[in-house]
């Protein structure tokens, strides 16, 4: 029961992801946080702490989302941090360092650095605080999560590096340059990353398995 209601959820975020899209920019704001909501609902409907905490760290996005689409860029920074740390305390329990994986590691530490070497020169203030503290937090996430040692660890690498590239394509279109398309790019990759971390995260038990 609980894989087919899975099936039937992921469909229905799919859809909801494309509606999105199709919709006029003006109309796109308010539902640009539908679907992330549709994945928390998911992962709250079973117990267990990993889904618990994928629950919160989806709510906090798709608050981001709001935010984002309201255009106030540092509470959406703020709620994607707390989004940000609570992943990474999910895929730090899951995973372990491993010598292998260290290239992978080091991926989104020198995507973290090119981007935030652009940017921060940029800002100031507080808003040099928040973006600077996201860099880290993401860079942070995004490692643990090419360390995670359970079944389809994959899956949870592609999200994250999904995720450092649309929050990089936001954080370049909006200090460095316009970069053409970049709705569509940042909305796509978002979108494709909470999808691979939610729908793996929703499927996991606290029962270690490889």
């Amino acid at each position: 029961m609980r894989e087919k209601i899975i099936k039937v959820a992921t469909a229905v975020y799919c859809i909801a992801a494309v509606v999105f899209f199709i919709l006029p920019p003006a109309m796109q704001d308010r539902w640009i946080w539908i679907p992330v909501a549709v994945l928390a609902l998911t992962c709250a409907l079973w117990g267990g702490s990993i889904r618990w905490s994928a629950t919160i760290a989806l709510i906090f996005s798709a608050l981001g989302d709001v935010f984002g689409g309201l255009d106030m860029f540092l509470p959406q920074v703020g709620s994607f941090t707390v989004a940000q740390i609570v992943y990474a305390t999910i895929f730090i329990r899951l995973g372990r360092w491993q010598w292998r994986r260290t290239p992978l590691a080091i991926i989104p530490l020198i995507v973290a650095g090119v981007v935030g070497s652009q940017i921060l020169p940029q800002t100031e203030g507080i808003e040099f605080v928040g973006v600077g503290v996201y860099i880290a937090v993401i860079a942070t996430m995004s490692v643990s999560a090419m360390l995670v040692e359970r079944k389809g660890w994959g899956v949870v690498a592609m999200g994250a590096l999904l995720f450092v590239g649309s929050d990089s394509i936001i954080a370049w279109n909006r200090f460095v340059e316009h970069i053409p398309h970049a709705g569509t790019l940042i909305m796509s990759t978002y979108y494709a990353a909470q999808a691979l971390l939610g729908g793996y995260l929703v499927r996991l038990t606290d029962k270690p398995h490889k």
